[in-house]
């Protein structure tokens, strides 16, 4: 009779076996790696976002103090309220554009439905060229780590009625960047000033 080693198919098949658990193994690593790689991606993006929010948070306080002081003007030492027309000189023009580099823009008072009425904000040449610059880094301290300062503009709305008052209104738009030049940030408010004292 002929004996058979059995033992010689079997450890072939456990090889082969050994080697697809291998593969298996290798394919769920490389997977959890992706996986943990993109979520710390994810981690650093949220950050840098949050972080771009407070300096643009930041830079939009320091604007709408900017827009109430160009409500008033001193005389003979007290600070007296502008006119309505040196309000408007104050914020010369076309209107919905901003002029030169210091973030004032006129309002698009040209009536009809506001989807007519020009956004300077939605701009990347209002941005670039017309918005005001956070120049000194000390007012925003946080701003000195930011891929590009920050920015804002303030748009003059005309006078309106605000809660039983005439009030004259600017709406303040205010954008930072953070440690990443892609992540950009964009917060508007807007305030409500006196016309007479």
């Amino acid at each position: 009779m002929k004996q058979v080693n059995l033992n010689s198919r079997q450890q072939g098949f456990s090889l082969i076996m050994v080697l697809a658990m291998m593969m298996i193994i290798a394919l769920m690593v490389i997977a959890a790696s992706h996986t943990s790689s993109t979520e710390v991606r994810m981690a650093a993006n949220s950050a840098d976002a949050r972080y771009a929010f407070s300096i643009a948070e930041k830079t939009l306080l320091f604007a709408e103090t900017e827009a109430a002081k160009l409500n008033y003007h001193t005389v003979a030492g007290t600070y007296k309220i502008k006119t309505k027309a040196e309000i408007e000189n104050t914020f010369p023009g076309t209107p919905g554009q901003c002029s030169a580099t210091d973030g004032k823009c006129a309002y698009d008072n040209r009536g009809g439905s506001s989807d007519k009425r020009t956004t300077p904000w939605t701009s990347a040449d209002t941005w670039k060229n017309k918005s005001k610059e956070i120049d000194d880094a000390a007012r925003i301290v946080e701003a000195a780590n930011t891929a590009q300062r920050p920015r804002y503009i303030i748009e003059y709305l005309g006078e309106h009625t605000v809660d039983g008052a005439n009030q004259r209104l600017m709406r303040i738009t205010a954008r930072s960047w953070g440690k990443n030049n892609k992540t950009s940030v964009m917060v508007q408010s807007t305030i409500a000033l006196p016309i007479s004292s």
